[in-house]
């Protein structure tokens, strides 16, 4: 018996092309946390190294405060760029 996909009572066709997409969108997303975390812990402690020693930076992120801190930057990007997807406009 073939069975489709069910998404919000939807049938969703699973073709080679759909898996390929959202793995190179899982890869992006992962690369993009990844650099956040390893420039973080690159950065931070050589520009603050006394707070660092003190606890009141951390000198690594974890994978969720990442994804939380691109979250947020994008949220300011779109917010300074006025939404308008044009930059200088």
């Amino acid at each position: 018996m073939n069975r489709a996909l069910m998404i919000a009572g939807v049938p969703v066709a699973c073709t080679g092309l759909a898996v390929f997409v959202a793995a190179v969108a899982v890869a992006a997303v992962t690369l993009v946390l990844w650099l956040v975390r390893a420039t973080w812990a690159w950065v931070v402690p050589d520009l603050f190294p006394g707070a660092v020693t003190q606890g009141l930076v951390a000198d690594s992120i974890s994978w969720w405060t990442a994804f939380k801190l691109v979250v947020a930057l994008a949220i300011a990007g779109v917010i300074l760029n006025g939404g308008t997807g044009r930059m200088g406009n």
